[in-house]
């Protein structure tokens, strides 16, 4: 699955992360892993670390409303948490992405929400709402 996103140049800061909470927000790409890059990965999970409480109830949000969730909505975001998982090595936020993907290229929205709940859980699942936050 490609991803084309036109770069844009950010300022990367360890804490507090910009993140502005709104709806159906796609991840620029190209500026996540710039910033994740020059971070570190050990600044870049530390300041990521807060956000896990938010990204979980957001998720469970998510699934909840599952009726009405159109989970195309976040296949580029998933895509940004699997390669920026890749950078860092962490492979279980990668095999559960990956699996996210799959489950909606096949149209399985059982399978979609059981990964989503999944990557919810992961220690590093603050990725996942960084991705969702980052504006094009």
């Amino acid at each position: 699955m490609g991803h084309s996103v036109n770069a844009s140049v950010g300022q990367a800061t360890v804490s507090p992360l910009p993140l502005n909470f709104r709806e159906g927000v796609l991840p620029n790409r190209s500026h996540m892993l710039r910033m994740a890059a020059s971070l570190g990965s050990g600044a870049f999970r530390a300041a990521l670390h807060d956000d896990a409480s938010e990204l979980e109830r957001r998720l469970l949000r998510l699934s909840a409303l599952a009726p009405d969730f159109q989970p195309a909505d976040v296949v580029r975001d998933v895509g940004v948490v699997a390669e920026v998982s890749r950078r860092f090595g962490i492979l279980q936020v990668d095999q559960v992405a990956t699996a996210v993907i799959a489950t909606l290229e096949g149209g399985d929205n059982v399978a979609f929400a059981a990964t989503l709940r999944r990557l919810m859980r992961l220690g590093n699942s603050a990725l996942f709402l960084l991705a969702c936050q980052l504006p094009d």
